[in-house]
């Protein structure tokens, strides 16, 4: 018999780009006390969803998300409420928005073993780093992409599943998000496929590329249908209705990089 246990958890790893900056920004006591009540709220947004640092690290903090049946709920709402928060911030205190790039958020889903002998723990401590690692290589990537917030599909099917213990007439809980791209992480054989989180119908974070969701996602059936010229057309509807979408530009370039390879060659 195995002496051990699973459990299923969410971790959300954020990125604040250019922190020693933000630090170097305060030379009031004024601004000191602002930045003190800015990670005290963030602090805050993390209790209240229920979810506890569990390593801080440079510029990184590493937050993660147990509660049984809504850990993936948790850890969506505290990415959201976390984006929102810092959108007010930078509001009121724009000095600190000039000295702060936009944040990276990375959410991913997945077992880690719990034992109860030494060398097991070893285990259970390598399952925790590989769920780690598979959050780190997904807010990595948030700069690729241009946007501000990605979540593995792990955790969006893990929402699916927990939304049936939630009130989805409370705006908070109807989230929204988009099918963006899949991957494979470096050592990996399971490609990841990835999401980018809009916000909420009570929180948008990215108003633009809700308005354009139904848009985009037609070019991404398209494109996934392998028919680039169809989906060009979609994205490039997406980018008149929403000019600041990175990730449809970027699918615009796969298109026209196909098309042009499939056009006949001049032989003259």
């Amino acid at each position: 018999m195995e002496n051990h246990t699973t459990e299923e958890l969410t971790i959300l790893l954020c990125d604040f780009r250019n922190l020693m900056g933000l630090f170097e920004a305060c030379t009031t006591p004024e601004s000191f006390q602002a930045l003190n009540r800015l990670f005290a709220q963030l602090h805050q947004i993390w209790i209240e969803q229920h979810g506890s640092i569990h390593h801080v690290s440079g510029e990184q903090i590493l937050v993660t998300f147990k509660r049984c049946n809504f850990h993936a709920i948790d850890a969506m709402k505290a990415a959201i409420m976390l984006r929102h928060y810092l959108q007010e911030f930078y509001q009121i205190h724009s000095n600190f928005s000039l000295k702060l790039t936009p944040i990276g958020i990375g959410v991913h889903t997945g077992w880690r073993r719990k034992s109860f002998f030494s060398f097991e723990n070893r285990l259970d401590a390598f399952a925790i780093d590989d769920l780690i690692h598979t959050a780190s290589r997904i807010e990595s990537l948030i700069d690729f992409y241009g946007c501000i917030a990605l979540a593995s599909a792990t955790t969006i099917e893990r929402i699916h599943s927990q939304q049936s213990f939630l009130n989805l007439q409370e705006p908070s809980n109807q989230f929204l998000y988009r099918w963006i791209d899949s991957l494979a992480p470096r050592g990996k054989q399971k490609g990841i496929e990835l999401y980018e989180i809009l916000g909420s119908q009570a929180y948008p974070i990215e108003a633009g590329k809700v308005r354009s969701r139904l848009v985009f996602q037609n070019g991404i059936e398209a494109w996934q249908q392998h028919n680039p010229s169809l989906a060009l057309n979609y994205f490039q509807l997406a980018i008149a209705q929403t000019p600041e979408d990175t990730i449809a530009k970027l699918y615009i370039k796969r298109c026209q990089n196909i098309l042009t390879s499939l056009a006949p060659q001049s032989t003259g």
